[in-house]
């Protein structure tokens, strides 16, 4: 559970002065020692309203970034809308070269959400033989045979017994059609 549920379930303004919120104070060191061309820093969404003593820190982050040089530009962006299978909002800061202007995703997939089942189907290939085992169909021929061939090593081992309940069944090591 995150921090933001867990205030709104206390209903306790607390966090704003969390002690953790500081944390943004070392992203900025390791910036400012390195010098990146470019930087994004991620956070939660309510990283907007927290404070640094009295002032907003999302500002006082903005304001130090720009006096090492960078332009810096911030959004909530929610990872849905990119097709992650997932319901997220996280805020994005990024940090470019100062006369040059940050540039922002174009959404992908806004209104059409991508389920967890499609995102782990990628008709091209397979990444693992667990892949090819769960999901077969999502598979080229080429990965297919290249699990079919790792696969044959297993066949005929106590792995691929049925005789053992702990065991895969022969029926997930066939070859795929």
């Amino acid at each position: 559970m995150g921090r933001g549920k867990i205030r709104s379930l206390l209903k306790d303004p607390g966090y704003i002065h969390d002690p953790r919120n500081q944390f943004y104070k070392e992203f900025v060191r390791f910036v400012e020692a390195i010098r990146p061309s470019h930087f994004v820093m991620e956070n939660v969404p309510d990283l907007q309203y927290y404070l640094d003593g009295d002032e907003p820190l999302l500002q006082k982050a903005l304001l130090r970034f720009e006096k090492l040089g960078y332009a810096v530009d911030w959004r909530v962006l929610e990872a849905h809308h990119y097709g992650v299978p997932q319901t997220r909002r996280r805020l994005f800061v990024v940090g470019v070269p100062m006369g040059q202007e940050a540039l922002w995703p174009e959404k992908t997939h806004a209104g059409k959400p991508v389920t967890v089942w499609q995102a782990n189907c990628d008709s091209q290939s397979c990444s693992t033989i667990s892949h090819w085992l769960i999901r077969p169909q999502c598979c080229s021929a080429a990965s297919a045979q290249i699990c079919n061939s790792l696969l044959d090593g297993v066949r005929g081992t106590p792995f691929s017994s049925q005789d053992s309940s702990k065991n895969m069944p022969n029926a997930l090591f066939q070859p795929l059609s």
